[in-house]
Protein backbone atom coordinates (compact mmCIF):
# COMPACT_ATOMS: atom_id res chain seq x y z
CA UNK A 1 0.00 0.00 0.00
CA UNK A 2 2.70 2.44 1.06
CA UNK A 3 4.44 1.50 -2.70
CA UNK A 4 0.94 1.92 -4.35
CA UNK A 5 0.69 5.46 -2.74
CA UNK A 6 4.08 6.82 -3.42
CA UNK A 7 4.00 5.90 -7.03
CA UNK A 8 0.20 7.42 -7.47
CA UNK A 9 1.42 10.53 -5.64
CA UNK A 10 4.33 10.86 -7.85
CA UNK A 11 3.06 10.15 -10.88
CA UNK A 12 -0.36 12.11 -10.59
CA UNK A 13 -0.98 13.97 -7.33
CA UNK A 14 -4.41 13.97 -6.59
CA UNK A 15 -7.41 13.02 -3.56
CA UNK A 16 -6.74 9.65 -1.82
CA UNK A 17 -10.42 8.55 -3.67
CA UNK A 18 -9.09 9.68 -7.73
CA UNK A 19 -6.05 7.80 -6.33
CA UNK A 20 -7.28 4.71 -5.90
CA UNK A 21 -10.06 5.07 -8.71
CA UNK A 22 -7.79 6.54 -11.15
CA UNK A 23 -4.09 6.05 -10.75
CA UNK A 24 -3.50 3.10 -8.86
CA UNK A 25 -4.93 1.15 -11.75
CA UNK A 26 -2.91 2.11 -14.01
CA UNK A 27 0.19 1.22 -11.83
CA UNK A 28 2.96 -1.32 -13.36
CA UNK A 29 1.95 -3.59 -10.41
CA UNK A 30 -1.27 -4.48 -9.47
CA UNK A 31 -2.58 -4.09 -5.73
CA UNK A 32 -5.29 -5.69 -3.86
CA UNK A 33 -6.70 -3.29 -1.12
CA UNK A 34 -9.67 -1.97 -0.64
CA UNK A 35 -10.29 2.11 -0.42
CA UNK A 36 -11.33 1.12 3.33
CA UNK A 37 -7.93 -0.25 3.92
CA UNK A 38 -6.29 2.27 1.93
CA UNK A 39 -7.66 5.28 4.17
CA UNK A 40 -7.00 2.78 7.80
CA UNK A 41 -3.33 1.97 6.50
CA UNK A 42 -2.76 6.07 6.15
CA UNK A 43 -4.18 6.62 9.20
CA UNK A 44 -1.76 3.65 10.85
CA UNK A 45 1.24 4.87 9.04
CA UNK A 46 0.60 8.41 10.37
CA UNK A 47 0.38 6.87 14.08
CA UNK A 48 3.80 5.58 13.25
CA UNK A 49 5.60 7.83 10.89
CA UNK A 50 8.37 8.25 13.13
CA UNK A 51 9.03 4.15 13.08
CA UNK A 52 8.35 4.16 9.10
CA UNK A 53 11.16 6.54 8.52
CA UNK A 54 13.39 4.82 10.93
CA UNK A 55 12.79 1.90 9.12
CA UNK A 56 12.84 3.51 5.80
CA UNK A 57 16.36 4.99 6.71
CA UNK A 58 17.69 1.36 7.87
CA UNK A 59 17.34 0.32 3.93
CA UNK A 60 18.42 3.05 2.30
CA UNK A 61 21.72 3.76 4.62
CA UNK A 62 22.25 -0.20 3.83
CA UNK A 63 22.51 0.91 -0.21
CA UNK A 64 23.85 4.82 0.63
CA UNK A 65 24.99 5.63 3.36
CA UNK A 66 24.25 8.54 5.26
CA UNK A 67 26.71 11.69 5.46
CA UNK A 68 25.71 13.63 8.69
CA UNK A 69 28.96 15.87 8.81
CA UNK A 70 26.22 18.38 7.97
CA UNK A 71 22.76 18.12 8.49
CA UNK A 72 20.24 20.95 6.75
CA UNK A 73 16.87 21.88 8.68
CA UNK A 74 14.16 24.06 7.81
CA UNK A 75 10.08 24.47 8.50
CA UNK A 76 7.43 24.88 6.42
CA UNK A 77 3.79 25.28 6.99
CA UNK A 78 0.65 23.77 4.90
CA UNK A 79 -2.74 25.63 5.26
CA UNK A 80 -6.30 24.19 5.29
CA UNK A 81 -9.49 25.96 3.42
CA UNK A 82 -11.35 25.21 7.16
CA UNK A 83 -14.15 27.05 9.34
CA UNK A 84 -12.47 25.62 12.74
CA UNK A 85 -9.59 24.52 14.13
CA UNK A 86 -8.97 21.14 15.98
CA UNK A 87 -6.24 19.74 18.09
CA UNK A 88 -3.43 19.81 15.32
CA UNK A 89 -4.47 22.02 12.47
CA UNK A 90 -4.26 25.30 14.46
CA UNK A 91 -3.67 29.03 13.77
CA UNK A 92 -0.42 30.20 13.57
CA UNK A 93 2.56 32.27 11.96
CA UNK A 94 2.09 31.25 7.95
CA UNK A 95 4.67 31.27 5.34
CA UNK A 96 1.87 32.19 2.78
CA UNK A 97 0.33 34.61 5.31
CA UNK A 98 -2.80 32.87 5.33
CA UNK A 99 -5.54 33.24 7.72
CA UNK A 100 -6.42 29.57 8.05
CA UNK A 101 -5.39 27.23 10.17
CA UNK A 102 -1.98 25.20 9.56
CA UNK A 103 0.27 22.20 10.56
CA UNK A 104 3.61 22.63 10.49
CA UNK A 105 6.63 20.23 8.87
CA UNK A 106 10.42 20.37 9.48
CA UNK A 107 12.55 18.50 7.03
CA UNK A 108 16.45 17.33 7.77
CA UNK A 109 18.43 16.78 5.23
CA UNK A 110 22.07 15.10 5.20
CA UNK A 111 25.21 16.68 3.47
CA UNK A 112 24.14 15.22 0.01
CA UNK A 113 20.72 16.94 0.60
CA UNK A 114 18.76 13.31 1.08
CA UNK A 115 15.97 13.46 3.28
CA UNK A 116 16.86 11.52 6.79
CA UNK A 117 14.02 13.01 9.15
CA UNK A 118 10.49 14.75 9.20
CA UNK A 119 8.72 16.41 11.80
CA UNK A 120 5.24 16.86 12.21
CA UNK A 121 3.80 19.71 15.11
CA UNK A 122 0.46 22.06 14.97
CA UNK A 123 0.02 24.79 13.40
CA UNK A 124 -0.17 27.24 16.83
CA UNK A 125 3.68 26.05 17.95
CA UNK A 126 6.92 27.82 17.24
CA UNK A 127 9.25 25.94 14.68
CA UNK A 128 12.05 26.76 16.79
CA UNK A 129 12.09 23.76 19.07
CA UNK A 130 11.28 21.67 15.95
CA UNK A 131 15.05 21.37 15.20
CA UNK A 132 16.36 19.59 18.26
CA UNK A 133 13.69 17.70 18.41
CA UNK A 134 14.29 16.39 14.83
CA UNK A 135 17.83 15.64 15.60
CA UNK A 136 17.81 14.41 18.76
CA UNK A 137 15.54 11.70 17.54
CA UNK A 138 17.82 10.95 14.26
CA UNK A 139 20.45 10.18 16.70
CA UNK A 140 18.57 7.84 18.92
CA UNK A 141 16.59 6.26 16.49
CA UNK A 142 19.73 5.57 14.27
CA UNK A 143 22.38 5.47 16.93
CA UNK A 144 24.50 8.26 15.00
CA UNK A 145 27.16 9.50 17.81
CA UNK A 146 29.67 11.19 15.51
CA UNK A 147 29.63 14.92 15.26
CA UNK A 148 27.46 17.24 12.89
CA UNK A 149 26.93 20.85 11.86
CA UNK A 150 23.40 22.01 12.11
CA UNK A 151 22.78 24.52 9.13
CA UNK A 152 19.74 26.37 9.70
CA UNK A 153 18.53 30.18 7.80
CA UNK A 154 18.09 32.97 10.96
CA UNK A 155 14.17 31.94 11.09
CA UNK A 156 15.88 29.49 13.16
CA UNK A 157 18.39 30.88 14.80
CA UNK A 158 17.85 31.56 18.79
CA UNK A 159 20.07 30.97 21.60
CA UNK A 160 18.51 27.52 22.76
CA UNK A 161 19.21 26.05 19.41
CA UNK A 162 23.33 26.72 19.52
CA UNK A 163 22.97 25.83 23.28
CA UNK A 164 21.82 22.77 22.18
CA UNK A 165 24.38 21.98 19.49
CA UNK A 166 26.92 22.81 22.21
CA UNK A 167 26.08 20.36 24.58
CA UNK A 168 24.82 17.70 21.98
CA UNK A 169 29.11 18.42 21.18
CA UNK A 170 28.06 19.37 17.48
CA UNK A 171 28.64 22.62 15.36
CA UNK A 172 26.13 25.69 13.68
CA UNK A 173 25.91 27.29 10.87
CA UNK A 174 23.02 29.68 11.45
CA UNK A 175 22.60 33.31 9.44
CA UNK A 176 21.35 35.98 11.26
CA UNK A 177 19.89 39.43 10.36
CA UNK A 178 21.83 42.36 9.58
CA UNK A 179 18.84 44.37 10.50
CA UNK A 180 18.81 43.63 14.47
CA UNK A 181 22.57 43.67 14.80
CA UNK A 182 23.81 46.07 17.43
CA UNK A 183 25.47 49.44 16.70
CA UNK A 184 29.12 48.51 16.56
CA UNK A 185 28.38 45.09 14.85
CA UNK A 186 26.52 46.91 11.83
CA UNK A 187 29.03 49.83 11.41
CA UNK A 188 31.76 47.07 11.22
CA UNK A 189 29.38 45.62 8.07
CA UNK A 190 29.09 48.53 6.80
CA UNK A 191 32.79 49.10 6.88
CA UNK A 192 34.51 48.64 3.17
CA UNK A 193 37.96 47.21 4.80
CA UNK A 194 38.55 43.36 4.24
CA UNK A 195 36.08 42.79 2.12
CA UNK A 196 37.54 40.75 -1.05
CA UNK A 197 35.83 40.49 -4.17
CA UNK A 198 34.76 36.63 -5.80
CA UNK A 199 34.14 36.38 -9.17
CA UNK A 200 32.81 34.45 -11.79
CA UNK A 201 34.93 32.92 -14.67
CA UNK A 202 34.38 36.10 -16.99
CA UNK A 203 35.94 38.08 -13.75
CA UNK A 204 32.87 39.87 -13.34
CA UNK A 205 31.63 40.12 -9.36
CA UNK A 206 29.57 37.70 -7.79
CA UNK A 207 29.23 39.46 -4.37
CA UNK A 208 32.03 40.23 -1.86
CA UNK A 209 32.93 38.23 1.49
CA UNK A 210 34.91 39.33 4.80
CA UNK A 211 35.11 37.68 8.04
CA UNK A 212 36.21 37.76 11.92
CA UNK A 213 36.80 35.98 15.10
CA UNK A 214 35.55 37.40 18.26
CA UNK A 215 33.35 36.61 21.27
CA UNK A 216 29.63 37.92 20.76
CA UNK A 217 27.42 38.21 23.67
CA UNK A 218 23.97 36.40 24.30
CA UNK A 219 21.58 36.90 26.17
CA UNK A 220 19.20 34.08 27.21
CA UNK A 221 16.66 33.11 30.15
CA UNK A 222 18.06 30.20 32.33
CA UNK A 223 15.49 27.22 33.73
CA UNK A 224 14.95 29.12 36.66
CA UNK A 225 13.73 32.78 34.79
CA UNK A 226 16.90 34.58 35.48
CA UNK A 227 18.39 36.76 32.32
CA UNK A 228 22.25 35.64 32.06
CA UNK A 229 24.88 36.78 29.89
CA UNK A 230 27.50 34.81 27.78
CA UNK A 231 29.76 35.10 25.38
CA UNK A 232 30.59 32.81 22.73
CA UNK A 233 33.39 32.20 20.41
CA UNK A 234 31.79 32.86 16.87
CA UNK A 235 33.08 33.29 12.81
CA UNK A 236 31.25 35.71 11.56
CA UNK A 237 30.70 36.39 8.17
CA UNK A 238 29.26 39.01 5.79
CA UNK A 239 28.70 38.67 2.38
CA UNK A 240 27.63 41.85 0.00
CA UNK A 241 25.79 41.02 -3.20
CA UNK A 242 25.81 43.75 -5.58
CA UNK A 243 22.99 42.30 -7.71
CA UNK A 244 20.84 41.22 -4.74
CA UNK A 245 21.08 45.09 -3.06
CA UNK A 246 19.83 46.95 -6.49
CA UNK A 247 16.91 44.01 -6.11
CA UNK A 248 16.17 45.03 -2.45
CA UNK A 249 16.33 48.95 -3.15
CA UNK A 250 13.78 48.54 -5.60
CA UNK A 251 11.26 47.01 -3.39
CA UNK A 252 12.24 49.22 -0.44
CA UNK A 253 11.40 51.75 -3.06
CA UNK A 254 8.10 50.15 -4.33
CA UNK A 255 6.78 50.05 -0.35
CA UNK A 256 8.18 53.76 0.22
CA UNK A 257 5.72 54.80 -2.76
CA UNK A 258 3.01 52.30 -1.99
CA UNK A 259 2.93 54.25 1.54
CA UNK A 260 2.60 57.49 0.31
CA UNK A 261 -0.21 56.61 -2.07
CA UNK A 262 -1.72 55.17 1.21
CA UNK A 263 -0.84 58.29 3.02
CA UNK A 264 -1.93 60.41 0.29
CA UNK A 265 -6.16 58.89 0.37
CA UNK A 266 -6.22 58.40 4.26
CA UNK A 267 -6.17 54.00 4.59
CA UNK A 268 -6.59 52.41 7.81
CA UNK A 269 -3.29 51.45 9.48
CA UNK A 270 -4.21 47.38 8.71
CA UNK A 271 -4.22 48.32 5.06
CA UNK A 272 -0.25 49.66 5.12
CA UNK A 273 0.91 45.63 5.57
CA UNK A 274 4.86 45.18 5.00
CA UNK A 275 5.12 49.16 3.75
CA UNK A 276 4.31 50.36 7.67
CA UNK A 277 7.40 49.88 8.51
CA UNK A 278 8.62 52.51 6.61
CA UNK A 279 5.92 54.89 8.38
CA UNK A 280 5.21 56.53 11.57
CA UNK A 281 1.50 56.59 13.03
CA UNK A 282 1.00 59.86 15.31
CA UNK A 283 -2.07 60.74 17.45
CA UNK A 284 -2.22 64.19 16.61
CA UNK A 285 -5.02 67.25 16.46
CA UNK A 286 -5.74 69.67 13.27
CA UNK A 287 -2.84 71.70 14.44
CA UNK A 288 -0.39 68.72 14.03
CA UNK A 289 0.00 68.22 17.92
CA UNK A 290 0.42 65.05 19.49
CA UNK A 291 -2.75 63.98 20.96
CA UNK A 292 -5.55 60.86 21.96
CA UNK A 293 -7.37 61.79 18.41
CA UNK A 294 -6.80 61.39 14.84
CA UNK A 295 -3.60 59.51 13.23
CA UNK A 296 -0.99 60.85 11.19
CA UNK A 297 1.17 59.70 9.22
CA UNK A 298 4.36 60.50 8.93
CA UNK A 299 7.57 58.91 6.48
CA UNK A 300 9.81 57.47 9.12
CA UNK A 301 12.93 58.69 7.13
CA UNK A 302 15.50 57.20 9.42
CA UNK A 303 13.99 53.28 8.60
CA UNK A 304 13.94 53.88 4.68
CA UNK A 305 17.40 54.71 5.21
CA UNK A 306 19.24 52.61 7.27
CA UNK A 307 17.27 49.71 4.78
CA UNK A 308 18.90 50.90 2.04
CA UNK A 309 22.13 50.90 3.81
CA UNK A 310 21.91 47.15 4.09
CA UNK A 311 20.12 46.46 1.21
CA UNK A 312 22.50 43.56 -0.18
CA UNK A 313 24.28 42.23 3.12
CA UNK A 314 23.90 39.00 4.78
CA UNK A 315 25.38 37.48 7.81
CA UNK A 316 26.03 34.10 8.89
CA UNK A 317 27.41 32.88 12.10
CA UNK A 318 29.15 29.61 12.94
CA UNK A 319 31.18 27.92 15.83
CA UNK A 320 33.18 26.02 13.03
CA UNK A 321 36.40 28.73 13.62
CA UNK A 322 39.13 26.93 11.30
CA UNK A 323 36.62 26.30 8.45
CA UNK A 324 37.47 28.72 6.16
CA UNK A 325 34.77 31.54 4.86
CA UNK A 326 34.71 30.42 1.37
CA UNK A 327 33.27 26.57 2.67
CA UNK A 328 30.77 28.23 5.37
CA UNK A 329 29.16 30.29 2.98
CA UNK A 330 29.10 27.07 0.35
CA UNK A 331 27.91 24.70 2.90
CA UNK A 332 25.29 27.36 3.80
CA UNK A 333 23.89 27.93 0.62
CA UNK A 334 23.21 24.05 -0.14
CA UNK A 335 20.01 25.07 2.06
CA UNK A 336 18.54 25.86 -1.26
CA UNK A 337 18.18 22.46 -1.33
CA UNK A 338 15.76 21.95 1.13
CA UNK A 339 13.41 24.73 0.37
CA UNK A 340 13.19 22.93 -3.08
CA UNK A 341 12.24 20.20 -1.19
CA UNK A 342 9.37 21.94 0.15
CA UNK A 343 8.25 23.20 -3.35
CA UNK A 344 8.48 19.47 -4.54
CA UNK A 345 5.72 18.86 -1.99
CA UNK A 346 3.98 22.06 -3.07
CA UNK A 347 4.26 21.72 -6.55
CA UNK A 348 4.96 18.87 -8.36
CA UNK A 349 3.81 16.53 -5.44
CA UNK A 350 0.57 18.99 -4.39
CA UNK A 351 0.78 18.33 -1.07
CA UNK A 352 -1.93 20.11 -0.35
CA UNK A 353 -5.51 20.61 -0.30
CA UNK A 354 -5.98 17.58 1.59
CA UNK A 355 -9.13 15.80 2.18
CA UNK A 356 -8.67 14.69 5.07
CA UNK A 357 -9.58 15.08 8.42
CA UNK A 358 -8.21 12.88 11.07
CA UNK A 359 -4.97 13.90 12.78
CA UNK A 360 -2.69 10.60 12.06
CA UNK A 361 -4.71 10.25 8.34
CA UNK A 362 -2.81 14.09 7.92
CA UNK A 363 0.03 13.03 9.08
CA UNK A 364 -0.29 9.91 6.88
CA UNK A 365 -0.73 11.50 3.88
CA UNK A 366 2.86 13.91 4.43
CA UNK A 367 4.78 11.14 5.29
CA UNK A 368 3.81 9.87 1.71
CA UNK A 369 4.89 12.86 0.51
CA UNK A 370 7.80 13.19 2.56
CA UNK A 371 8.94 9.48 1.33
CA UNK A 372 8.20 10.47 -2.74
CA UNK A 373 10.96 13.22 -1.96
CA UNK A 374 13.33 10.69 -0.77
CA UNK A 375 13.01 8.26 -3.53
CA UNK A 376 13.48 11.45 -6.24
CA UNK A 377 16.50 12.70 -4.39
CA UNK A 378 18.10 9.43 -4.13
CA UNK A 379 16.93 8.42 -7.70
CA UNK A 380 18.63 11.96 -9.00
CA UNK A 381 21.67 12.51 -6.56
CA UNK A 382 22.80 8.53 -6.85
CA UNK A 383 21.57 6.86 -9.76
CA UNK A 384 21.33 9.83 -12.17
CA UNK A 385 24.65 11.50 -10.76
CA UNK A 386 22.58 14.77 -9.88
CA UNK A 387 22.70 15.59 -13.62
CA UNK A 388 19.05 16.51 -13.76
CA UNK A 389 16.62 18.85 -12.12
CA UNK A 390 13.77 17.44 -10.33
CA UNK A 391 10.92 19.34 -13.10
CA UNK A 392 12.78 17.44 -15.88
CA UNK A 393 12.74 13.77 -13.32
CA UNK A 394 9.25 14.80 -13.04
CA UNK A 395 8.26 15.31 -16.61
CA UNK A 396 10.12 12.09 -17.12
CA UNK A 397 8.11 10.12 -14.55
CA UNK A 398 4.86 11.38 -16.01
CA UNK A 399 5.29 10.96 -19.77
CA UNK A 400 6.86 7.38 -19.32
CA UNK A 401 4.63 4.60 -20.58
CA UNK A 402 5.03 0.95 -21.38
CA UNK A 403 3.05 -1.08 -23.68
CA UNK A 404 2.45 -4.99 -22.98
CA UNK A 405 3.51 -7.20 -26.03
CA UNK A 406 3.43 -10.31 -24.69
CA UNK A 407 2.84 -11.98 -21.18
CA UNK A 408 6.08 -11.23 -19.61
CA UNK A 409 7.02 -8.67 -22.46
CA UNK A 410 6.90 -4.47 -21.89
CA UNK A 411 8.32 -2.34 -24.30
CA UNK A 412 8.40 1.88 -23.99
CA UNK A 413 5.89 3.10 -25.92
CA UNK A 414 8.35 5.97 -26.57
CA UNK A 415 10.37 4.00 -28.02
CA UNK A 416 8.05 2.21 -30.78
CA UNK A 417 6.45 5.95 -31.43
CA UNK A 418 10.23 6.67 -32.44
CA UNK A 419 10.75 4.13 -34.50
CA UNK A 420 7.29 4.15 -35.85
CA UNK A 421 7.97 8.00 -37.12
CA UNK A 422 11.39 6.99 -38.08
CA UNK A 423 10.22 4.31 -40.71
CA UNK A 424 7.14 6.49 -41.63
CA UNK A 425 9.07 9.45 -42.52
CA UNK A 426 11.99 7.71 -43.59
CA UNK A 427 14.08 9.63 -41.55
CA UNK A 428 17.12 6.93 -40.62
CA UNK A 429 17.59 4.66 -43.56
CA UNK A 430 19.46 2.00 -41.69
CA UNK A 431 16.33 1.70 -39.36
CA UNK A 432 13.91 1.86 -42.98
CA UNK A 433 16.43 -1.15 -43.86
CA UNK A 434 16.72 -3.14 -40.82
CA UNK A 435 12.82 -3.23 -41.11
CA UNK A 436 12.12 -4.14 -44.56
CA UNK A 437 14.85 -7.06 -43.76
CA UNK A 438 12.56 -8.11 -40.95
CA UNK A 439 8.96 -8.10 -42.95
CA UNK A 440 11.04 -10.18 -45.86
CA UNK A 441 11.74 -12.97 -43.19
CA UNK A 442 8.21 -13.56 -42.52
CA UNK A 443 7.87 -10.93 -39.08
CA UNK A 444 4.55 -9.14 -38.62
CA UNK A 445 4.94 -5.19 -38.93
CA UNK A 446 4.04 -5.14 -35.34
CA UNK A 447 6.70 -7.97 -34.43
CA UNK A 448 9.78 -5.75 -36.52
CA UNK A 449 8.54 -2.63 -34.68
CA UNK A 450 8.51 -4.07 -31.46
CA UNK A 451 11.68 -5.93 -31.83
CA UNK A 452 13.46 -2.09 -33.35
CA UNK A 453 12.00 -0.43 -30.14
CA UNK A 454 13.77 -3.54 -27.96
CA UNK A 455 17.46 -2.85 -30.16
CA UNK A 456 16.61 1.25 -29.41
CA UNK A 457 15.85 0.67 -25.59
CA UNK A 458 19.32 -1.43 -25.62
CA UNK A 459 20.81 1.61 -27.70
CA UNK A 460 19.80 4.29 -24.53
CA UNK A 461 20.68 2.20 -21.80
CA UNK A 462 24.09 2.16 -23.84
CA UNK A 463 24.02 6.27 -24.30
CA UNK A 464 22.29 7.20 -21.00
CA UNK A 465 24.81 9.97 -20.53
CA UNK A 466 24.37 11.50 -24.24
CA UNK A 467 22.51 14.46 -23.54
CA UNK A 468 20.97 14.31 -27.82
CA UNK A 469 20.12 11.08 -30.05
CA UNK A 470 22.83 10.52 -32.88
CA UNK A 471 21.57 9.25 -35.88
CA UNK A 472 25.16 8.23 -36.49
CA UNK A 473 25.40 6.46 -33.53
CA UNK A 474 21.90 4.65 -34.02
CA UNK A 475 23.46 3.45 -37.51
CA UNK A 476 26.28 1.84 -36.41
CA UNK A 477 24.45 0.70 -33.21
CA UNK A 478 22.31 -1.36 -35.70
CA UNK A 479 25.00 -2.18 -38.22
CA UNK A 480 26.56 -4.13 -35.08
CA UNK A 481 22.86 -5.64 -34.49
CA UNK A 482 22.32 -6.67 -38.05
CA UNK A 483 25.18 -9.45 -38.48
CA UNK A 484 23.25 -11.30 -36.18
CA UNK A 485 20.09 -11.16 -37.18
CA UNK A 486 19.16 -14.72 -38.69
CA UNK A 487 16.30 -16.91 -40.07
CA UNK A 488 15.57 -18.61 -37.04
CA UNK A 489 16.19 -22.30 -36.35
CA UNK A 490 20.15 -22.89 -37.87
CA UNK A 491 21.00 -24.64 -34.83
CA UNK A 492 20.78 -28.03 -34.06
CA UNK A 493 20.44 -30.84 -31.50
CA UNK A 494 20.30 -34.34 -30.92
CA UNK A 495 17.25 -35.67 -29.73
CA UNK A 496 19.54 -36.80 -25.81
CA UNK A 497 20.70 -33.60 -25.70
CA UNK A 498 17.58 -31.64 -26.24
CA UNK A 499 16.18 -33.71 -23.44
CA UNK A 500 19.07 -32.53 -21.62
CA UNK A 501 18.95 -28.78 -22.53
CA UNK A 502 15.41 -28.85 -21.43
CA UNK A 503 15.91 -30.27 -17.86
CA UNK A 504 18.63 -27.60 -17.64
CA UNK A 505 16.39 -24.63 -18.88
CA UNK A 506 13.52 -26.22 -16.34
CA UNK A 507 15.98 -26.35 -13.51
CA UNK A 508 17.18 -22.89 -14.33
CA UNK A 509 14.22 -20.89 -15.57
CA UNK A 510 11.22 -22.49 -14.47
CA UNK A 511 9.12 -24.59 -16.34
CA UNK A 512 8.20 -23.86 -19.84
CA UNK A 513 4.27 -23.80 -21.19
CA UNK A 514 3.78 -26.53 -23.17
CA UNK A 515 1.20 -24.44 -24.86
CA UNK A 516 3.32 -23.63 -28.24
CA UNK A 517 0.32 -21.36 -29.99
CA UNK A 518 1.21 -18.59 -27.51
CA UNK A 519 4.75 -18.54 -28.38
CA UNK A 520 4.64 -18.88 -31.87
CA UNK A 521 4.09 -15.08 -32.61
CA UNK A 522 7.38 -14.22 -30.37
CA UNK A 523 9.88 -16.83 -32.03
CA UNK A 524 11.50 -14.93 -34.51
CA UNK A 525 12.16 -11.33 -31.88
CA UNK A 526 12.78 -13.70 -29.06
CA UNK A 527 15.39 -15.65 -31.42
CA UNK A 528 16.52 -12.21 -32.36
CA UNK A 529 16.60 -10.69 -28.85
CA UNK A 530 18.91 -13.55 -27.11
CA UNK A 531 21.20 -13.44 -29.92
CA UNK A 532 21.43 -9.18 -29.46
CA UNK A 533 22.21 -9.73 -25.95
CA UNK A 534 24.90 -12.32 -26.58
CA UNK A 535 26.39 -10.29 -28.97
CA UNK A 536 26.10 -7.08 -26.91
CA UNK A 537 26.62 -8.22 -23.38
CA UNK A 538 28.43 -11.37 -23.92
CA UNK A 539 26.17 -14.31 -22.50
CA UNK A 540 28.27 -17.16 -23.30
CA UNK A 541 26.80 -18.76 -26.42
CA UNK A 542 26.70 -21.88 -25.66
CA UNK A 543 23.82 -21.46 -23.17
CA UNK A 544 22.14 -18.86 -25.54
CA UNK A 545 22.08 -21.31 -27.75
CA UNK A 546 20.16 -23.47 -25.68
CA UNK A 547 17.80 -21.24 -24.46
CA UNK A 548 17.12 -20.43 -28.51
CA UNK A 549 16.71 -23.59 -29.43
CA UNK A 550 14.39 -24.77 -26.76
CA UNK A 551 11.61 -22.06 -27.06
CA UNK A 552 12.13 -22.93 -30.66
CA UNK A 553 10.80 -26.44 -30.61
CA UNK A 554 8.66 -26.07 -27.89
Amino acid sequence: MISALIYARTVHPCSKSRTYDEVIPKLFEKYGFSLNQLYDGLEYIGSEYEKVIEIFNHQVFRKYPFDISHTYFDCTNFYFEIDREDDFRLKGPSKENRKEPIVGLGLLLDAKQVPVGMKMYPGNESEKPVLRSVIDELKQRSHISGRTIRVADKGLNCFNNILHALKSGDGYIFSKSVKTLPETERTWVLLGNDYKDVTDQKGEVLYQIKECVDDFPYRYTDETGQRKNIRLTEKRIVTYNPKLAEKQKFEINKQVEKAKKLRACEAKKSEYGDSAKYVTFISADKKGEKTDGKIKVELNESAIEKAKQLAGYNMIVTSETRMSASEIYAAYHNLWRIEESFRMMKSQLDARPVYLQKEDTITGHFLICYLAVLLTRLFQIYILNDKYGTEEIFDFIRDYRVVQVSERKYIRSATMEVITNQIKDHLVEKTTELYQQMLDQGMSEKRSIELLAFYLEMYIKDNIQTDDFSDEKWEAFLDEINPIFHVPGEYEFDVQEERSNLRHIQKQYGKLKSDVGALEEELYSLEAHFLAIHTLYKIDSRETKKIIHIVLNR
